[in-house]
């Protein structure tokens, strides 16, 4: 996860107004690709590879809920087929004071 994080840094922008709950609730791992999800929801925000696991990963700016900016990050084979989506905070607006 920190890799990921890690690759979204220095990046902004505004939500993508076609990214909602709803969207991504509607797309379907193991079916869905990356040509059919750029389709519906465009060029992602970011992309990042994690080494490890061997996926590439789209992340797309969204508010979740409506209300939270979040980041839905949405994980693929080397085929191209959506396996994971996974959603968390978006970090250009977490707090950042430190101590």
């Amino acid at each position: 996860m920190l890799a990921l994080l890690a690759g979204c840094a220095g990046l902004s922008g505004p939500p993508n107004p076609d990214a909602t709950d709803a969207t991504f609730a509607a797309l379907r791992p193991g079916v869905d690709t990356q040509a059919s999800i750029a389709q519906k929801l465009g060029r992602p925000y970011d992309t990042t590879y994690l080494s490890l696991r061997d996926m590439n990963v789209w992340s797309y700016k969204y508010r979740q809920a409506g209300i939270w900016h979040s980041l839905m990050h949405l994980h693929f084979d080397r085929q191209g087929v959506l396996r994971e989506l996974m959603s968390g905070p978006d970090p250009d607006y977490e707090d950042r004071r430190s101590f």
